[in-house]
């Protein structure tokens, strides 16, 4: 096993030459790598723009991890740049404590990768259909287990062996049964109801993916197609619907299997057991979070949107009730959009647009949006604020053109609004500034400082709040 107690940072390169792997490692950090690589671009090529950095790469000698934080391979667990180990596992617990609540599908709307992807499935499920057809393919070559059962029955005609005293007796009392003792062979012993059970997971599972995936198509179609080719055995089918109605997952019944097992099924059984002990994909990945490679500008980006949120629910006086990871969340009249594309307007733009959430220039003029901003938020149908967020020390010209596009194609400029840019800076203090009807702000956002900073803004959507009511108390007045 490798090791060494050297700290990589995303962003830099690292010979593999000097990461002090063996062999096998060295492999593992080269799958790991090839595995994500694949992923992005042959499963999210067409919305690579929704994650800030490119997959990790090795060229050659060279490891670069760019902006992927985790365990690559034993002894090499890439950290972020722009948080030391304490700010790093502050952030790190609240993200995974919301995961652990909500499940795969928060996890596939958090980060754009599935469980399943971020997990790697291949590795996970390549081995045990391997493992399973190694020893099937044993237990197949000679005689598959029964279980021996002697019955007893009464009947006019010999069924078995004949129980002479038994059947005097059944004479002596004027009946024409004769006792018989009947020795029966079944096959649906727990040993074999395991094997046919264990082929039918690992066949819905591989169909699964491949269904979802075309990357595990090309991987794995030829694992399920070995599955299924077993189940189709008469053998196997005409066990196949006890094998699913079984318990077979208590430590009660795997126990008693291994009682009665052979060398060659107890291995199976073992499986069996390593394999129901990761099943389940949400704890496989929550149990493994802090370590499970993932891109860190989608661990800070959730993070923000958990404190945003909270925020929201402060101000309106409300338990923080998040929920899982949505596109839109109600929060009393707030309306906390994530991660979602501007609603297309309905032939007509600039001011005339009535709907809150909804392009009024580009998609109109341009026929194209300006893009899907990471936060934005309506308070009483009016969208009044919007905001990204950059995993980088400090955000460049571009970033901020970009935010003040959000704004100007999402708030009317009547109402006028704010557009803010978080990034983890460790200063205090960012800048701001007014463009027109909108107000801008560049706004570091560190665990180490984040109440101070979320104060701020807690006071901008608290002031467009109040605004907001005083007119809508003035127009009631006015009716009156």
């Amino acid at each position: 096993m490798s090791g060494n107690d050297r700290d990589y940072i995303t962003f830099h390169s690292y010979p593999v030459s000097d990461l002090d792997l063996d062999d096998e490692d060295e492999q593992q950090l080269r799958d790991r790598v090839a595995h994500i690589e694949d992923v992005v671009s042959e499963e999210y090529a067409s919305s690579i723009e929704e994650l800030e950095e490119g997959p990790p790469s090795i060229r050659g000698d060279l490891f670069e991890p760019g902006g992927w934080v985790g365990e690559f391979a034993p002894g090499v667990v890439v950290k972020p740049e722009h948080f030391d180990d304490d700010a790093f596992e502050t952030l790190i617990t609240e993200v995974q404590d919301w995961s652990e609540i909500l499940g795969p599908d928060t996890i596939t709307a958090a980060f754009q990768f599935s469980p399943d992807l971020l997990l790697d499935q291949k590795a996970r499920l390549g081995p045990y259909s391997n493992a399973l057809q190694t020893q099937t393919d044993q237990v197949l070559s000679h005689r598959l287990p029964v279980d021996v059962e002697q019955r007893t029955e009464r009947h006019p005609e010999p069924r078995g062996r004949v129980r002479i005293q038994e059947t005097l007796r059944e004479q002596a009392r004027q009946s024409n049964q004769i006792v018989s003792q009947r020795t029966e062979f079944r096959l649906d012993s727990l040993e074999n109801l395991i094997l046919v059970r264990f082929h039918a997971v690992l066949a819905r599972e591989l169909r699964r993916l491949t269904q979802q995936h075309q990357y595990y198509m090309d991987l794995l179609g030829d694992r399920l197609a070995y599955h299924r080719s077993v189940l189709d055995k008469p053998l196997f089918d005409r066990l196949l619907e006890k094998g699913l109605d079984e318990p077979l997952t208590t430590i009660e019944t795997i126990d008693e299997a291994r009682r009665g097992a052979d060398e060659d099924f107890m291995l199976i059984i073992d499986l069996w057991e390593s394999f129901l002990q990761n099943i389940n994909l949400e704890l496989a990945f929550t149990d493994h979070y802090d370590t499970a490679v993932k891109p860190m500008s989608k661990v800070y980006e959730v993070w923000v949107l958990r404190r945003l949120l909270e925020s929201v629910a402060d101000i309106e006086g409300v338990e923080p009730n998040i929920g899982e990871i949505a596109g839109a969340y109600s929060i009393g009249d707030y309306t906390v959009h994530y991660n979602q594309s501007p609603n297309r307007p309905n032939g007509v733009s600039g001011s005339d647009v009535s709907t809150p959430f909804t392009s009024r220039y580009f998609e109109p003029n341009l026929g194209r949006s300006v893009g899907d901003p990471d936060f934005v938020i309506d308070y009483d149908g009016e969208t009044i604020w919007v905001g990204d967020a950059k995993y980088k020390d400090a955000p460049s010209v571009s970033d901020v053109r970009q935010v003040l596009g959000y704004a100007v194609d999402l708030i009317d400029p009547n109402i006028g609004g704010d557009g803010v840019l978080f990034y983890p800076g460790t200063q205090r203090t960012g800048r701001d500034g007014r463009i027109r009807e909108y107000h801008l702000h560049e706004k570091p956002l560190h665990p180490q400082h984040v109440l101070g900073q979320f104060e701020e803004v807690e006071k901008q959507l608290t002031a467009h709040k109040d605004e907001r009511d005083s007119e809508t108390r003035t127009t009631t007045c006015n009716l009156i």
